[in-house]
């Protein structure tokens, strides 16, 4: 069943499914690709230059993230929002404030970013985080999925669960839903049934979505041949496939050890070609389950990152914990290299190798082999990159993509920064690094006197990158804006930087 509202005059283009692979200098020499799109130009000595830069946000907070090149070159955008005067097109499915403290919001912003083509709320009178996972499908429909506290999401019929199963005192619920590429319709809507999903999703060759973060319900559903079925400690997480109709869970898995403090769940989620599965996440358990010969099975520390993959038919393949002899953590996003290898960014206050300064938090990357068995960290080579570490993107030609906000004055800027001072009160930054890991070959702050977090990155085959996160200056840097000046306390921002 669809629910509809507003039929709208709003149309998207079909999506296709785009496979973008990164070159690395130590991947297998025998990985091959398909289809892959000619390298970007690097950042040579012009570096970027702002082709537009824009607040986007209502009288209250925003914050945007998951950026999403739509195949015209349009970029698809999710965001939290407390505004009720947020901006929508007509037919949007949900034109409205749902209420509570917060709905999700979407939105398609033409490539110059000119004009909004489509928006809209979705959210209930609770409080919606923002889309902690959007992806298009090649139909042009879009699927997204985040947490919620709402009773009253609209979800649809026969739905895998349409209604809440959460009740307070627990903190919430997630949901997965599929809506039309112009925002007017939507295909389908579910809660997860106690499942929050904090780390995202990945669309496989069937349609069919994996969802994954902390289970919050002890009536988290599993299937018979999950990993873990039944709670430990504080929180577990946990593993979802859902069906394309979004009626059924195909599988589902907890995932955690006895813990009592909160902190079990699985950050993101990647699925390839061969219906392998990927997933990143955290664990506070000092009897995290591992499987395999992997290279590290046991916890030595506060707090873990760790690694897992599932084969096509879903069996476990290794799960290895990544960390030291104090708290590690890893981010939201990671990239899969061609040799099968992912390649993570996550924090530190372990003395990991390779990573000086221990004791206190540092950035790192990470690459595990693709059988668990081996982790190689590399420090970014940043003079305090010890804050909020996101990405990373990685291009057609191995070059890596960190992002994220920085407190640091004295960040390895390049002479071709845009912005070459910090402006206070935390900045948001790029670094682009070489293939290498170890070179920097662009970086710059980006900020105002304000607060700023750059939230998420979208790279093009020509070497434009679009950026979106959070502001909260007035003097934030914005060229040929949308919307020129801050609407409310914390607004969303979008950039595209273009080679010069």
């Amino acid at each position: 069943m669809e629910v509809r509202r507003n039929p709208g005059r709003v149309r998207v283009r079909p999506a296709v499914a785009v496979l973008a692979c990164a070159t690395w200098s130590a991947c297998g020499q025998d990985s091959t690709v398909s289809s892959v799109p000619p390298p970007p130009p690097p950042p040579g000595d012009g570096g970027y230059v702002i082709a537009f830069s824009t607040f986007l946000g209502g009288g209250d907070i925003e914050e945007i993230r998951e950026p999403r090149l739509l195949p015209d070159g349009r970029l698809l955008i999710g965001a939290r929002s407390r505004s009720a005067n947020m901006p929508v097109t007509p037919g949007a499915f949900q034109p409205n404030y749902g209420g509570g403290i917060g709905d999700t919001w979407l939105g398609i912003l033409r490539e110059d970013g000119s004009a909004l083509d489509a928006a809209t709320y979705f959210g209930g009178s609770g409080m919606e985080r923002p889309a902690y996972g959007l992806e298009v499908l090649p139909s042009g429909d879009i699927v997204f999925t985040s947490g919620t506290t709402s009773p009253n999401i609209p979800t649809t019929p026969e739905s895998f669960v349409p209604d809440r199963v959460t009740p307070a005192p627990a903190p919430g619920d997630g949901y997965v839903c599929r809506i039309s590429g112009d925002l007017t319709t939507l295909r389908w809507c579910t809660y997860t049934g106690g499942g929050w999903p904090r780390g995202g999703l990945a669309v496989d060759a069937d349609e069919r979505l994996w969802v994954v973060g902390r289970a919050l319900s002890d009536g988290f559903f599993t299937t018979p041949d999950a990993i873990q079925s039944t709670p430990r400690g504080e929180d577990d997480a946990f593993i979802l496939l859902l069906s394309a109709d979004g009626r059924q869970a195909v599988y589902s898995t907890r995932l955690g050890g006895g813990g009592s403090d909160v902190g079990e769940v699985v950050t993101s989620v990647l699925v390839d070609d061969a219906g392998t599965v990927w997933a990143t996440g955290n664990s506070r358990s000092i009897d995290f389950p591992t499987a395999g010969s992997v290279a590290q099975p046991t916890s030595t520390g506060v707090a873990d990152a760790f690694a897992l993959s599932l084969d096509a038919s879903r069996k476990l393949r290794f799960t290895t914990l990544i960390g030291g002899d104090r708290d590690d953590f890893t981010e939201h996003r990671t990239f899969l290299l061609p040799d099968g290898s992912p390649l993570i960014a996550g924090g530190t206050w372990s003395a990991l190798p390779n990573i000086p300064g221990s004791g206190f938090r540092r950035s790192y990357l990470a690459v595990v082999t693709p059988d668990g068995s081996g982790i190689s960290y590399m420090a970014p080579p940043a003079a305090d990159l010890m804050e909020h570490l996101l990405g990373p993107e990685v291009d057609a030609a191995g070059r890596v993509y960190l992002f994220g906000r920085t407190d640091s004055p004295d960040l390895p800027v390049t002479d071709n920064a845009i912005q070459s001072t910090y402006a206070g009160d935390g900045d948001g930054f790029l670094m682009v690094l070489a293939p290498d890991f170890r070179t920097i070959e662009y970086a710059t702050y980006l900020g105002g006197s304000g607060f700023e977090l750059i939230r998420g990155a979208a790279l093009t085959s020509d070497g434009r990158i679009f950026l979106v996160g959070r502001t909260a200056s007035d003097d934030f840097p914005v060229v040929s804006a949308l919307q020129p000046r801050r609407g409310g306390s914390d607004d969303g921002f979008v950039i595209r930087l273009d080679p010069r």
